[in-house]
């Protein structure tokens, strides 16, 4: 066997392809930092695109964005509206709003933050006929304001009784208290109680007494009560917040119609036995109605809700009355918040791409490298035959540096275009 320094170059080729395949030298884009935008919405051309922006690091933790931009944009991006950003008590979140009720049929959503973009298209949904169906008059009917009672939180419980003087609230069960024991009823036969609830179910009777015969009806029902949750309520010009756990904040949207106008976090303070949280009633803003969610993105079952509006019957003159025709006659519609540019998610995606493709090319680097050795090797140190060594050595001669030049230009080209990729990678 003959072998010669014309080995060398592919032998030195395969090993460092070999090695590139192992850990290819994709570019690792910055995966420290990284914009995460929601949309509260749905985004609608009476209304405003409400988004909630952050900065996402490493192990998916949340950093705030210090230098915030957000513009809402037509298709060809001609015309935008800048957006206003706020601080809210759920940091790191910022909440951005664009007002989209000037005729623009918003499509494009522009974020910039510390450095980092992102461009999102987003549709804008026709905004439905609002109908406002008449309350059916039923025998007797239980709303909770907040839509739920949560236990050992005290909660307003209305009680219409179409025909009756007097209504109690009254059950088998331990645990249920009842302010009044037994209340009179309006011009609308609604009544008022303070309900607080020490277990996990409420089943009540509610019997009334009937203005004419005296007689008295009962019927069954069951109060709606959730552990962990929260309730809302409208107390004069404010929104206040009844939950379990103080310390964490929860999220307030607020709108009209369908469209969604304002979005607020409320950190929830210990306050006797609960966590209340309260904020100002958005007055300012025309809105009709308003959720609440312990989750930023209102991906939670149970929401509790307020919603204002004018009294459906001229007898609701007293407040029992008006809050119970608010309650039953204005929808609330549903709130979603989804997650429309997940830059981490991008950058993770496109960190993947580039190793697949780094590792394409060099194991095709590293399968031309062998080739090349078993070239020189096989064909050229092994050869026996017929051939006269004087033919042998000259094919040698002619053959081996150019199949060793080939090795050492793959390997500059790789270098090459390594130092490239490294000097051009985002900051």
């Amino acid at each position: 066997m003959e072998l010669d320094r014309h080995v060398i170059p592919p032998a030195v080729a395969a090993a460092v392809f070999a090695l590139a395949a192992i850990s290819p030298p994709a570019v690792h884009v910055d995966l420290d930092r990284a914009l995460r935008v929601e949309l509260v919405g749905p985004l609608r051309p009476d209304g405003r695109a409400l988004v909630r922006v952050a900065m996402e690091g490493l192990d998916d933790e949340l950093v705030p964005v210090r230098a915030l931009r957000v513009s809402l944009c037509d298709d060809d991006e001609a015309r935008c509206i800048e957006g206003v950003c706020d601080a809210v008590a759920a940091p790191p979140w910022r909440v951005c709003r664009a007002d989209g009720s000037e005729g623009l049929r918003a499509r494009v959503l522009r974020v910039e933050g510390d450095g980092h973009g992102a461009r999102v298209e987003v549709p804008v949904e026709e905004t439905p006929s609002s109908v406002i169906a008449p309350s059916p008059v039923e025998p007797v009917e239980a709303l909770t304001v907040g839509d739920v009672l949560l236990p050992e939180v005290p909660g307003e419980v209305l009680v219409r009784a179409p025909g009756a003087a007097r209504v109690r609230i009254t059950s088998e069960m331990e645990g249920l208290s009842v302010e009044p024991d037994e209340a009179v009823t309006g011009d609308c036969d609604v009544a008022r109680f303070r309900v607080t609830v020490s277990g996990l179910g409420a089943p009540v009777t509610l019997a009334a007494t009937m203005r004419e015969g005296g007689a008295t009806r009962r019927w069954q029902h069951r109060l709606p009560v959730r552990a962990g949750g929260l309730a809302m309520a409208r107390e004069g010009s404010e929104l206040v917040l009844r939950g379990a756990f103080a310390g964490r904040a929860a999220w307030v949207v607020a709108g009209a119609g369908e469209a969604v106008r304002w979005l607020r976090a409320v950190p929830l303070v210990r306050e006797g036995d609960g966590a209340v949280g309260r904020v100002p009633w958005p007055a300012g803003e025309g809105v009709t109605w308003a959720r609440a969610s312990l989750d930023g993105r209102f991906h939670d079952a149970q929401q509790p809700s307020v919603r204002e509006g004018a009294p459906v019957e001229p007898c609701a003159r007293d407040a029992p009355s008006r809050r119970w025709f608010a309650l039953r006659s204005a929808a609330t519609p549903t709130v979603r918040s989804e997650l429309v540019w997940d830059g981490a998610a991008r950058a993770r995606r496109a960190l993947t791409s580039r190793v697949a493709r780094a590792r394409r090319l060099v194991l095709a680097g590293l399968t031309v490298s062998i080739a090349l050795e078993v070239a020189l090797v096989l064909g050229l140190g092994l050869r026996r035959g017929t051939q006269s060594p004087e033919v042998a050595a000259m094919t040698r001669a002619r053959l081996a540096p150019l199949l060793a030049g080939a090795a050492v230009l793959m390997l500059v080209g790789f270098a090459l275009a390594l130092v490239v990729t490294v000097s051009s990678a985002p900051q």
